[in-house]
């Protein structure tokens, strides 16, 4: 199992690789899901605890401040989790996010 600050640093690594491969314009117009492999970030991000990914979530909301792509990318992880409604309730608790 990782710990939050592994799986912020895989959501943060294909962030970066995503803007560089793909540009700014892909990110923000068509969304991260068009550009980074989510799926493989939410399986990541769904074997920690909700306080463990709260904080995973906070770090890539604090990793990449430049126009809020880092909770863009959250956000996108997170809406993906939907399913799993005490857990994610907890995170977006503890984080301030919203959906």
């Amino acid at each position: 199992m990782k710990t939050p600050k592994q799986v912020s640093k895989l959501a943060l690594s294909a962030l970066k690789v995503a803007l560089k491969k793909y540009g700014t314009y892909q990110f923000d117009d068509k969304g991260p899901s068009e550009v980074i492999d989510v799926n493989s970030l939410v399986a990541e991000m769904r074997e920690l605890s909700s306080k463990d990914a709260a904080e995973a979530v906070m770090l890539i909301v604090e990793g990449h401040k430049d126009c809020d792509r880092g909770a863009t990318l959250a956000r996108s992880i997170l809406g993906e989790l939907q399913g799993y409604d005490k857990w994610l309730d907890e995170v977006l608790e503890a984080t301030g996010l919203e959906l």
